[in-house]
C-alpha cells in the first residue's frame, strides 16, 4: 500500500496480550509467504481530511463522564464526528434564560482536535414536561444515585404537555441555532423514536402514549407526531441557520412498520439525512436489506436524502440486556466489522456508541462499558486501537465497484460441499490504491478457527501494486505478500494469492 510505514509510539499500540484477545493466536503469524514488516501508523483526527468514522459523545446532557478524560486520546483517534447530545434541562433551568457554556467548552474542545460535533436535540425538561415519578425519586430512593436517565428526563416528549410545552421547545431550538451556527451543522430531532412507553425514549409522563390503541395505530399515531416534531424544530433551526442539514429516524433496528409510517407521511420533504442504530449480535445481520428498505421507503424527490449508521457498539462488560460475551476483543471484532460494513452499504457516516464508560447509567443503576476507553482507568481499551486503525484505513478511501475480489477454498472444483461459511469482501480505493477487505462474518462471541484459501483480486490495468501487504487491523501488524502469482512486481488485471487466511475480521 505505501512504501514506507512511519511506525507509531509503543504507547499508541494496545498491548502484546494473547489474553486481550481472549486467547486467539495470532492468525497470520509464520503463515506462508507472508513477513511481518511493520505495525500500523495512525494519524491524528485534525490530519485527517474526511471520513465516515465517527464517535459516540452522547448523555453529556445528563454528566455521565468528564469530558475532559477524553480529548487527549480523542485527537489521536482519527475519528471525524462526535454525535453530541444538546440537554434542554441542561440548558434552561429558568424560563427564558439559556446557558450553553457547558456545551460551548465541549463543540470548542472536539473542533480544536479536528473532529465535527453533530447535535442530537431531545428529551424533556421539568420546566415544560413535569413527571411526578421523576421529582420523587430521590425521596423514594434515598441514598441511591439518581440513574442518568432520571436525571436527563429522558423520552418526555413535549408535544404530550402542552402548548406551553411546544413553544418552549421551538424557542430552545432557535437559541440553540442561533449561538452555535457556523460550528455545528448537522442537527438530528431526538432518539429512537420509536422505542415507545415507559422508562424509554418515546413517553408521556414515563409512560406509554396511546396505551389504549392497538399497537398498530399506536405506532402510527406516535410516528406521525414524530413528523411533527421534527418539521417544528427543523422549521426553528432554518429559520437561524437556512443551510442546517436536519436529520430524523434515529430509529432502533431500522424498525420497519415504523418506518413505513414515516415515509407514509411529510418527513421525508424535511429531511436531508435519515439515520439508524444498529445493535445486532453480526454487525452485518440483515443490514444490507434493511438499508435498501429504509431508502426505498424515505423518499424525496426534489432532495437527495443521505443515510447515516448514528449509533452502534458492543459493551466490554455486564450492563443493561447485554446477553453476550462482553470482552475487549469481542468490541474490537465489533468495530471493524461494523465500520466496514457500513462503508460497503454505502453509509454516509458510521457512529461507533460510545468515546468512554458511563457511571450509574441504567434505571437499574448498572454502569455502561460500551466506551472505548475505561472509565476507570481511563485507559484505551483494544477497541480504542481498533477504531484508530480503522480510521486511519479510512482516510481517503471510496468504493471502488470496478474492483473485484473472491475467495474460495482450496480445490474448488472437487464434487463436494464445501464448508458452511459465507465470506463478505469489499473493494475500495484508498488515497487512489485499491485495497480490499475480506472477513467471514461470524457470530461475533465465538472464536472462529481461520480459514485457508485462495484469493483472486482483479485491478485496473493502469494500476500498479509496487509493495502488496495484508494488514490486521487489531494486531495492528502489516505483512508483505511474497507469493502474488506475478510477484514481486504487478501491474494491471488479475491477481492470485494462494495460501491465505481469512478470520471473523476484516483484514
Amino acid at each position: 500500500m505505501t512504501d514506507k510505514l512511519t511506525l507509531p509510539p509503543v504507547d499508541m499500540l494496545p498491548p502484546d496480550n494473547i489474553e486481550l484477545y481472549d486467547h486467539n493466536i495470532d492468525p497470520l503469524e509464520k503463515k506462508y509467504g507472508l513477513s511481518l514488516i511493520g505495525r500500523m501508523p495512525y494519524k491524528k483526527s485534525i490530519d485527517i481530511k474526511s471520513s465516515i468514522v465517527g464517535i459516540g459523545f452522547e448523555t453529556l446532557d445528563r454528566d455521565t463522564f468528564n469530558p475532559n478524560d477524553t480529548y487527549e486520546l480523542l485527537a489521536k483517534s482519527g475519528v471525524k464526528w462526535a454525535r453530541c447530545q444538546t440537554g434542554w434541562l441542561k440548558c434552561e433551568k429558568e424560563k427564558g434564560k439559556y446557558d450553553f457554556k457547558w456545551l460551548d467548552d465541549i463543540v470548542d474542545s472536539l473542533l480544536k482536535i479536528g473532529i465535527q460535533p453533530w447535535f442530537n436535540m431531545g428529551f424533556g425538561n421539568p420546566l415544560y414536561t413535569p413527571v411526578e415519578e421523576y421529582i420523587s425519586w430521590p425521596h423514594n430512593h434515598p441514598g441511591e444515585k439518581i440513574p442518568a436517565r432520571v436525571r436527563g428526563y429522558v423520552g418526555e416528549v413535549p408535544l404530550y404537555h402542552g402548548e406551553e410545552a411546544v413553544r418552549g421547545w421551538k424557542n430552545y431550538a432557535s437559541a440553540l441555532a442561533k449561538h452555535f451556527k457556523g460550528r455545528v451543522r448537522h442537527w438530528e430531532i431526538w432518539n429512537e423514536p420509536n422505542v415507545i412507553g415507559t422508562g424509554k425514549f418515546w413517553a408521556f409522563k414515563n409512560k406509554t402514549p396511546y396505551a389504549e390503541l392497538e399497537l398498530e395505530e399506536r405506532v402510527a399515531r406516535c410516528a406521525a407526531d414524530y413528523t411533527n416534531l421534527v418539521k417544528i424544530s427543523a422549521a426553528s433551526i432554518r429559520t437561524e441557520i437556512p443551510e442546517a442539514k436536519i436529520i430524523a429516524g434515529a430509529v432502533s433496528n431500522a424498525a420497519q412498520e415504523y418506518v413505513k409510517e414515516l415515509g407514509a407521511g411529510d418527513l421525508p420533504g424535511c429531511i436531508d439525512i435519515f439515520s439508524y442504530h444498529l445493535y445486532n449480535q453480526s454487525p452485518e445481520y440483515f443490514v444490507r436489506e434493511k438499508l435498501e428498505f429504509v431508502k426505498t421507503i424515505i423518499k424525496n424527490p426534489g432532495r437527495q436524502i443521505e443515510f447515516w449508521q448514528g449509533e452502534s457498539g458492543k459493551a466490554t462488560g455486564k450492563c443493561g440486556e447485554v446477553n453476550t460475551l462482553p470482552t475487549e476483543y469481542n468490541q474490537a471484532k465489533f468495530i471493524t466489522r461494523r465500520l466496514v460494513y457500513d462503508l460497503i452499504c454505502g453509509a454516509g457516516l458510521s457512529s461507533i456508541f460510545t468515546v468512554i464508560d458511563f457511571k450509574n447509567y441504567y434505571l437499574n443503576g448498572d454502569d455502561q462499558y460500551y466506551g472505548v476507553i475505561n472509565g476507570n482507568s481511563m485507559s484505551p481499551k483494544l477497541g480504542y486501537y481498533a477504531l484508530q486503525a480503522m480510521a486511519w484505513l479510512f482516510d481517503g478511501i471510496e468504493l471502488a465497484p470496478d474492483l473485484f475480489v473472491s475467495f474460495d477454498l482450496p480445490n474448488i472444483h472437487q464434487f463436494s460441499s464445501k464448508l458452511n461459511y459465507r465470506v463478505i469482501t469489499g473493494s475500495f480505493r484508498r488515497q487512489g490504491i485499491p485495497l480490499f477487505c475480506l472477513y467471514v462474518p461470524e457470530n461475533m462471541d465465538l472464536s472462529m478457527p481461520p480459514v485457508s484459501g485462495e484469493i483472486l483480486f482483479t485491478i485496473g490495468k493502469k494500476e500498479n501494486l509496487r509493495h502488496p501487504v495484508i494488514i490486521d487491523p487489531i494486531r495492528r501488524n502489516v505483512y508483505a505478500i511474497s507469493h502474488l502469482e506475478k510477484a514481486p512486481r504487478w501491474t494491471g488485471g488479475s491477481g492470485i494469492i494462494n495460501p491465505v487466511t481469512i478470520i471473523d475480521y476484516p483484514l
